[in-house]
């Protein structure tokens, strides 16, 4: 058994290879479409096609090595307080359940593939025959079941060192009250499971397999063809080369000199430092889109700045935590996109609606460090020596390039989202080699394997959420809950502070993609029929999300902090109480008063609000 479960690990890493090629792939056919597309006048006419088929392919390949290295996104933080028997027979559990469900997968997806093959259809792009990415997803399953059951033999539970075809084969239910059943799957069973610790997209599965193993109305099939669906979708490209982009930015040098020139600019104030952080954090969110890059990024540089500045450990480790927040509200966002897909929203919109509040959190920082400082009596740093500035605005110059690069591009009207995602990994890339020597090709190459892990660990959820959610829509349920909660003859205010209440504790306890794509579609019918905008609405759930990110006692960002440096909790959890408070207060006024979200919108007049 030690034999087999040495060969399913390899094929993992195999498989995460494959898979890294297939984002290097999707960057240079995105770079030489936007070149044909802008320079030539030639675009490829097959592109998306096979880049979507591309991401599909390394989403589910990258699958395999998350499972045998159990790192899929789960709240274990019930598990692992657990004594050690209780706790084995939940892993084991966790694992029994991850192995039915990717057996059902297997078995109602090899007929499906099998078809496609005996009818020979063929994409319509590209010609490519459909069944070949079809297959990826069974494929991929399969060879994740003999992983799991090669690491229960060897090592017991817990592991080793667009539209979507199916989506028409069923229909809403006829209004009813929503039922206690209803409540138990998709409510109950769920948050149970997440409490059990198993991995977020298996709770997605398993609840819409019960779903539809209940409902005789629903077809079985649709199991394979809505999770193909799901990811079938072009703005999620934006993800995975966003995701990659930031990581290369952050290992590449641009975060390093982007960090020495805010320094620069604004040294000679009492806490200055602390400032450069916020500000760092802020601009960062510019280039990247991901709270914990920012924080890996810009904290190993500036906490330990911060310590030898004359900083407390709590405030230095709040402070990190805390700004990496900013950076899920600044464009470009990937919970934004994440929003814009399951909402059906304007996703250049969401980020034009994202800036005024990002730069209010940042404000808020800014306001608490500078109180801090004063009343700490921080040390100064060196005055600004406009020969420095000069020096670092010169080095940092390739840095500061990226943001009118990427958010240029997008309002500019020269690229999508996702092409300006494209063209950013190409921009990082280029500088993290050829400018400032910080990469080599085989350190882009690691780059890049690595980010695709990353993306599969969130883009599997999204796969999940989308049969999770289409079982809850062709149910009826979010009709049912918009009619329940109407009964309450609840007015706007009131629903939207128990909507605050209720985001910020998922925030603290959920990844914002995965609670985004198990709540929107739940709760975006209720809001809108409430008359609340949706874009507004999307930026209250990433705002409230990214402050449950750092929200004591499981926020995400204070993990990564404690990871990261070694910051005792207890310390974190009382170094980011102020910033939460200020960050609630904020919160309410984007909250009431939804002009700071959507005048941005209002004033450019770009025609991107639905």
């Amino acid at each position: 058994m030690q034999a087999f479960d040495r060969v399913m690990t390899g094929l993992g890493r195999a498989a995460s290879v494959l898979a890294g090629l297939m984002l290097a792939a999707i960057v240079i056919i995105n770079t030489v479409n936007v070149f044909g597309r802008y320079v030539l006048s030639a675009p490829l006419p097959w592109a998306e096609e096979v880049m979507l088929f591309l991401m599909i392919g390394a989403v589910f390949l990258s699958n395999l090595r998350i499972t045998g290295e159990a790192s899929h996104i789960r709240m274990d933080m019930l598990l692992r307080a657990l004594p050690g028997p209780l706790r084995k027979g939940l892993e084991w559990f966790a694992d029994l359940a991850t192995i039915a469900i990717a057996g059902v997968i297997c078995w109602v997806g090899a007929p499906i593939v099998r078809t496609l093959y005996e009818f020979g259809q063929t994409s319509d792009a590209a010609g490519i025959p459909v069944w070949i990415p079809q297959s990826v997803i069974p494929l991929s399953f399969g060879l994740v079941l003999l992983t799991l059951v090669a690491r229960l033999l060897a090592h017991g539970p817990g592991g080793a060192p667009q539209h979507s075809p199916g989506a028409d084969d069923a229909h809403p239910s006829p209004q009813r009250p929503i039922r206690t059943v209803d409540i138990l799957l998709y409510f109950v069973l769920p948050i149970a499971l997440l409490a059990l610790g198993l991995p977020v997209y298996v709770i997605l599965l398993l609840t819409a397999g019960i779903g539809i193993a209940i409902n005789p109305e629903l077809p079985l099939h649709s199991m394979q063809t809505v999770v193909f669906g799901a990811l079938d979708s072009f703005p999620l490209l934006a993800i995975p080369l966003f995701i990659l982009a930031g990581d290369i930015m952050g290992q590449g040098g641009l975060a390093t000199r982007l960090i020495a020139w805010v320094m620069s600019l604004i040294g000679g104030v009492r806490g200055s430092l602390a400032l450069t952080a916020v500000a760092s954090s802020t601009m960062f969110g510019a280039m990247s889109g991901s709270s914990v890059g920012c924080i890996a990024a810009i904290g190993r540089i500036l906490y330990p700045a911060l310590r030898s500045g004359g900083y407390s450990t709590a405030f230095s480790g709040g402070l990190i935590a805390a700004t990496g927040a900013i950076d899920v509200l600044i464009p470009p966002s990937i919970p934004m996109i994440i929003y814009g897909i399951a909402g059906q929203q304007s996703v250049p919109a969401l980020f034009l609606a994202g800036v005024l509040p990002g730069i209010m959190l940042a404000v808020a920082a800014a306001l608490y460090v500078l109180f801090y400082a004063r009343i700490r009596m921080v040390p100064l740093t060196a005055k600004v020596r406009w020969v420095n500035v000069i020096t670092t605005t010169r080095e940092a110059s390739w840095s500061l390039g990226a943001p009118v690069v990427i958010l240029g591009g997008i309002y500019g009207g020269v690229f999508t989202p996702t092409e300006a995602a494209g063209v950013a990994v190409i921009y990082a890339g280029l500088v993290a080699r050829y400018v400032y020597h910080e990469l080599s090709w085989k350190e882009l190459w690691r780059v890049t394997v690595n980010s695709m892990y990353l993306c599969s660990q969130v883009l599997i959820i999204v796969a999940a959420s989308g049969l999770y959610s289409w079982l809850v829509t062709t149910s009826g349920v979010p009709q049912r809950l918009v009619e329940g909660i109407q009964t309450y003859g609840l007015s706007i205010w009131q629903l939207l502070v128990a909507f605050n209440v209720l985001l910020l504790g998922v925030g603290s306890l959920v990844e914002p993609p995965a609670a985004i794509l198990i709540l929107t579609p739940l709760f975006l019918p209720v809001v809108q029929s409430a008359g609340i905008d949706p874009i507004h609405f999307g930026i209250i759930i990433t705002m409230n999300l990214a402050i449950g990110m750092f929200t004591p006692p499981f926020g995400l960002n204070l993990f990564a902090v404690h990871a990261l440096f070694r910051t005792p909790l207890p310390s974190l959890y009382r170094g980011v109480l102020p910033l939460l408070g200020l960050y609630l207060v904020v919160l309410m006024l984007i909250t009431y008063v939804p002009w700071f979200s959507l005048a941005p919108l209002a004033l450019l007049k770009t025609g991107l609000h639905p």
